[in-house]
């Protein structure tokens, strides 16, 4: 049974989860959304209240369910959009996405499509993690075909130059 109440002290809403495949009181919303590439144009399609944690492999099957209803009223799904949390870095995995220093699949295929469905990190979260990265003083080594196209000095990227720099402040 779903009930949801507003705590009068908080003024937060309580009630239980409706994710599907998980129980407890919801802490979270989780929402998925569609847009237009070509055109100007937004619209939540589902949403569920969560715990704390998400499966990832339930929300591979919310994303496939979702591509279907696109597909069977003629819409085109050729991205999908998430932040790099730890439930969507799981769904990742499930839908076959793969991100490390040997390999990269960035799409998946989806059986009513003529074409691999792309997904992609969000913006703000790609630039948090990149700017966390280069904090902690790791450096990216960039592939050989990139340093070549680019004619670029190097293959890694560092913040070293940045802090060597006069105006900046030494850590």
């Amino acid at each position: 049974m779903l009930c949801v109440e507003i705590d009068d002290r908080t003024g937060r809403f309580l009630g239980n989860v409706t994710h599907p495949g998980h129980a407890g009181v919801a802490t979270h919303s989780l929402v998925f959304m569609l847009r237009g590439l070509t055109k100007r144009w937004k619209q939540v399609v589902a949403y569920y209240y969560t715990g704390n944690s998400t499966n990832g492999c339930v929300l591979a099957d919310l994303v496939q369910q979702i591509i279907q209803c696109c597909v069977n009223i003629g819409l085109n799904v050729v991205a999908i959009i998430t932040d790099m949390g730890a439930s969507n870095r799981a769904m990742w995995k499930k839908l076959g996405i793969i991100s490390n220093r040997n390999s990269v699949v960035s799409s998946f295929h989806y059986p009513a499509l003529n074409h691999r469905v792309s997904v992609l990190a969000d913006v703000p979260h790609l630039v948090k993690k990149l700017r966390n990265h280069f904090v902690s003083g790791q450096p990216i080594k960039l592939p050989g075909d990139v340093v070549t196209k680019y004619n670029l000095p190097s293959d890694v990227v560092n913040v070293e130059p940045l802090t060597a720099a006069s105006c900046l402040p030494k850590r």
